[in-house]
């Protein structure tokens, strides 16, 4: 078992004396069940089969003391603790099968109870001749008849397992509040009766429960589709109200449906937030790096070199849904993960380059000359998907890199501002004398 240690650099270590092993199991509350389970064992083993003592009360229900056994199960809640570490698992289908697990472990429980006290008075219970007739009076005298399990205190009743069978069924029809009652409390018996009441209350409880928090459980294993029903019925009733017109409203219905799967880029910046910076920028880094591939300036920076700029890029990466139509507008870096977009647009048409999925623009947005940046329009054609990073924050993330990513950076930078800087000026010199510059009209 593990032990603190301040003195080991991992501030633990594992104690493997036999001795200490022996003075802590001896100290632990599972001594004290293993001792009172092997004393039951032996009690079974020293006690006698026969006669007047094997059937009184007392040593039956000394038996029934075997159930504490089952306390063990709660030890096994540390093997499940190691299981959910090392596989990716479901926990909206696990506790559904944990709920319908536990309800069958309740019926069988209640079969049990059920059956165990009609055994202290079988003659007078649910089990005797004025109910089901499953135990009958017996003369000791005659032979024991076929199918049926005698005793010497003059009654007989049918095999242990038809009995469970027909306890299992009361108990179904019991805690799913069905209640046939085919199988009912004996009236001449008090203490059946609590028992009855006892396990009707309780199992009332239990089936509420596990109704509840099984309708809350299907409803949580799609929070995003729930959230987007909530979100869609909340925009259909403001659009009533204000009296939109039909073809807007179509609009605003289908933006969306078509940006559902960003609740899915919400759920994942909320996870990033709650791990250590550590785990947060390598479970980014693993997500969004292949979107920053086709960054023409990330190029010549090697990510094992510097992994810091690319986790500080991939925590900063945002999805944007446009319409059809729609210009995308400046101030960000731009990729495009779904649908497409085109470069430059006239009145009537659309002029310049097709950005499919994979593709970088903007990507001049780290230059800290505002006059220097392109600003040629992009239009989505269909519905755009894109993660974006804003330039502001792409800036302040490059002046916090490391002195030799700076200096990389700074002679991209350094050559494409002089490149920019004549083409401006070559376009502004057409311009004052009234000539086209590489077939534009006016300054970009």
């Amino acid at each position: 078992y593990p032990e603190t240690d301040l003195k080991s650099p991992e501030g633990e270590h594992w104690v493997t004396g036999r001795r200490k092993i022996a003075w802590r199991y001896v100290a632990s509350f599972w001594f004290i069940v293993d001792v009172l389970s092997i004393g039951v064992s032996l009690f079974d083993i020293l006690a006698p089969t026969s006669g007047p003592l094997a059937s009184a009360k007392g040593f039956r229900a000394i038996r029934a003391l075997r159930l504490i056994k089952l306390a063990r199960l709660v030890n096994v809640s540390r093997i499940f603790k190691r299981w959910e570490l090392k596989a990716s698992i479901n926990y909206g289908v696990l506790s559904i099968s944990m709920i319908l697990l536990g309800l069958i472990y309740a019926c069988h429980l209640f079969a049990c109870v059920w059956g165990l006290q009609a055994y202290f008075d079988p003659l007078n219970s649910w089990l005797g001749p004025q109910q089901q007739g499953y135990c009958v009076e017996w003369d000791p005298t005659t032979p024991c008849p076929d199918g049926q399990r005698c005793n010497e205190n003059g009654y007989s009743c049918l095999q242990a397992d038809v009995l469970y069978i027909r306890s299992l069924y009361w108990a179904v029809t019991t805690v799913t509040s069905t209640g046939y009652g085919d199988v009912a409390a004996s009236k001449l018996n008090a203490t059946e009766n609590l028992v009855c009441a006892a396990i009707l209350y309780i199992g009332a409880v239990c089936f509420a429960y596990i109704v509840g928090s099984f309708f809350g459980i299907v409803v949580s294993l799609a929070p995003e589709r729930a959230q987007f029903r909530i979100d869609l019925t909340e925009l259909n009733f403001h659009m009533a109200a204000e009296n939109i017109p039909p073809e807007m409203q179509y609009r605003l219905r289908e933006y969306m449906q078509m940006t559902v799967h960003l609740r899915q880029g919400a759920t994942r910046v909320r996870l990033l937030q709650l791990l250590s910076p550590g785990l947060a920028g390598d479970f980014a880094l693993r997500m969004n790096v292949r979107w920053l591939k086709n960054v023409w300036w990330l190029e010549g920076i090697d990510m094992e070199q510097d992994r810091e700029l690319h986790i500080m890029l991939c925590l900063e990466l945002r999805a944007q849904v446009f319409p059809h139509k729609e210009p995308v507008p400046h101030g960000s870096l731009y990729v495009v993960s779904h649908g497409a977009a085109v470069t430059g647009r006239t009145e009537h048409k659309y002029s310049g380059r097709i950005i499919h999925f994979g593709n970088a623009f903007r990507t001049d947005e780290f230059l800290e000359n505002a006059g220097l940046r392109a600003r040629f329009s992009v239009t989505a054609l269909g519905y755009l998907t894109t993660f974006a990073i804003p330039g502001e924050r792409l800036r302040e993330i490059i002046r916090e890199c490391p002195m030799p990513i700076r200096r990389i950076i700074k002679k991209l930078e350094t050559n494409l501002s002089i490149r920019r800087a004549i083409v401006r000026a070559a376009e502004e010199e057409c311009y004052r004398r009234g000539v086209r510059f590489m077939g534009r009209a006016q300054v970009c």
